[in-house]
């Protein structure tokens, strides 16, 4: 529907049949006004879009996710939609994450300082692992850990 941008942030009024809401997007985002998009959201940020053309020949770990009939996992693992890395104020890396248990419900994780390289080095989107949360007094969910898998 339309696009506000701010010094290192874009907010991006999106409109479907239920209504409108805003989200936000980086500063410099490539959604165009009119156009249709797949979107996915996690803690009110756009973590991807896919313009509705595109759908059949993306890459994309959430519209993988979308089109299998069959979760490649055990009930104990989550399937990675998106991994989406930023700054801190102080300069420190942290993300927020998205994922989904073996019954498609999906959970936005915030990931600290203090567990992004874990998270960094040990999943990938597209696929499932193992994974340990904990949960902030205001009632979000925070990955703690991701355990390795021993090689049998």
């Amino acid at each position: 529907k339309g696009i506000k941008r701010g010094k290192g942030w874009s907010r991006v009024e999106l409109m479907d049949n239920s209504g409108t809401t805003g989200v936000f997007d980086e500063e410099h985002t490539e959604i165009e006004k009119g156009k249709s998009y797949l979107i996915l959201v996690g803690n009110n940020r756009i973590m991807e879009y896919v313009p509705i053309d595109e759908l059949a020949t993306t890459k994309s770990g959430f519209v993988r996710f979308l089109s299998l009939k069959q979760l490649p996992m055990t009930d104990d693992e989550y399937f990675v939609l998106k991994w989406k890395a930023r700054k801190t104020k102080a300069g420190k890396n942290m993300a927020t994450l998205v994922v989904a248990n073996s019954k498609r419900e999906m959970r936005s994780v915030v990931v600290w300082p203090d567990a992004f390289a874990i998270g960094y080095t040990r999943l990938e989107e597209g696929k499932a692992f193992e994974m340990e949360f904990g949960q902030t007094k205001s009632g979000d969910i925070t990955l703690k850990d991701v355990p390795l898998k021993e090689k049998v």
